[in-house]
Order: structure tokens, then C-alpha cells, then sequence
């Protein structure tokens, strides 16, 4: 299994599995908008450094998913040993999240999981969290899929097209974009449009970050 695997593999298991997590601490929080707010956990012993911001939409399964996903990663790190760096760098993890969609229809976002415990640098997973507001359930590639009108072939040339426009032709891995589910796992969806994010090395060199494409909505409520 490849690294970008294993990223991808995480953002879903934690999505799916980490509502099941409990945390013994009392998140503060903060308003960042009508009705979303930031919740933070913030810990640091000799050994580890937490910064979690996390968005609270006020729908509690959304909720649960999104919390429970931050404290998964707060746990996992935790249980990490201590960095081997002679400079006594701690073991790290930050959260950060962005793309926030708090509509009529669905509430969108995208966490940014960062975790560092040693080497030359950290690794970055993207996870994609959309509630469907009507069914009161979370949002399936498929039901995305359905969104944009597209099949996941095409959408795997669609973003094939876009990658290749922002990176050029040498600095895209198109095995990264192709048709599987689990290549397009993080998702976030707007009023207009669908967001597909890719994992760091998933499409290209760690320099190019976690490159984006957009595909239009063709379905709104």
C-alpha cells in the first residue's frame, strides 16, 4: 500500500469510525458565523503539542462525526512515542479546517488532519465531511456523483484535465485521478459546485500541497 493510500485510508476510517471516540475535555468555542462555530482542544506535554480547531454546525450527527474524527487523531497522536529528534522536537498535531458550506440542502467542510512524529516533515490529510440536511444523513460519493451529472470515469477525466492545467503534463500522477472510489473520497460540496481534493503525493510531488478540482452542481434543491 502507498503512502497516499494509507493518507486516503485514514481520512475515510476516521470519518467513518471516529464518532465512536470519547474525549474527557471541555472544547471552547468561539462564533465564526451565524450558525457554525470553531471548537478548539489544545494540549502539550514534554513529549506532544495538540491544536485542534474543528467547526460546530449545531447538527448533532454532524457533529458527533466531525468531533469524533478530530479526537481520533488527538488519540492516535497521543499513543505515538516520543520523537527520537536529539533536538527534542515534539511529536505534533494541528487541525485546521476550511470551505465551509452551511446551506438549505447540505453543510459542507473540509478538515485539514496535520500530524508530525519525526522525519523531514509532517503529513497533511484532507477529509471532506457533507451532511445532507433532507435525508439527515451524510453524503456518498454517489450522491455526489448524481450532484454533478457525471460518472466517476468522468469525473476522473474532468479532473484529470484540471490537474494537468495547474500542474502541467509532466507534474501530474494520473494513476492518482483514476476512477476509484477512494481516490475521490474527499469531497465538499458549495451551492454551485462539488470540490474534489487529493491527498498529498496522491496526483503529484509533496511541493504541490493538495491540489483541487471543481465539478458544477447540475442538481440543487
Amino acid at each position: 500500500m502507498t503512502r497516499t493510500q494509507i493518507a486516503a485510508g485514514i481520512a475515510v476510517l476516521l470519518l467513518a469510525l471516529g464518532a465512536y471516540f470519547a474525549w474527557k475535555g471541555v472544547p471552547t468555542l468561539f462564533s465564526i458565523g451565524p450558525s457554525v462555530a470553531t471548537s478548539t482542544i489544545a494540549d502539550e506535554t514534554d513529549v506532544y503539542k495538540i491544536h485542534a480547531d474543528y467547526p460546530v454546525f449545531g447538527v448533532p450527527d454532524l457533529d458527533a462525526t466531525i468531533k469524533g474524527a478530530i479526537e481520533a487523531s488527538v488519540a492516535s497522536l497521543k499513543a505515538e512515542p516520543a520523537n527520537p529528534s536529539p533536538n527534542n522536537i515534539k511529536n505534533e498535531f494541528v487541525s485546521t479546517f476550511d470551505s465551509i458550506y452551511d446551506g438549505k440542502d447540505y453543510a459542507s467542510v473540509r478538515l485539514i488532519l496535520y500530524q508530525y512524529t519525526g522525519g523531514a516533515h509532517g503529513i497533511s490529510v484532507a477529509a471532506g465531511v457533507t451532511y445532507d440536511r433532507a435525508k439527515g444523513e451524510m453524503l456518498s460519493l454517489d450522491d455526489v456523483l448524481l450532484l454533478t451529472g457525471k460518472t466517476l470515469p468522468e469525473i476522473s477525466d474532468i479532473a484529470k484535465q484540471q490537474l494537468t492545467e495547474k500542474l502541467g503534463e509532466n507534474g501530474v500522477w494520473p494513476e492518482g485521478a483514476a476512477p476509484s472510489p477512494e481516490n475521490f473520497a474527499a469531497f465538499t460540496v458549495n451551492e454551485e459546485a462539488v470540490t474534489f481534493t487529493f491527498q498529498q503525493y496522491q496526483v503529484a510531488p509533496y511541493s504541490s500541497g493538495m491540489p483541487q478540482v471543481i465539478v458544477p452542481r447540475v442538481q440543487h434543491h
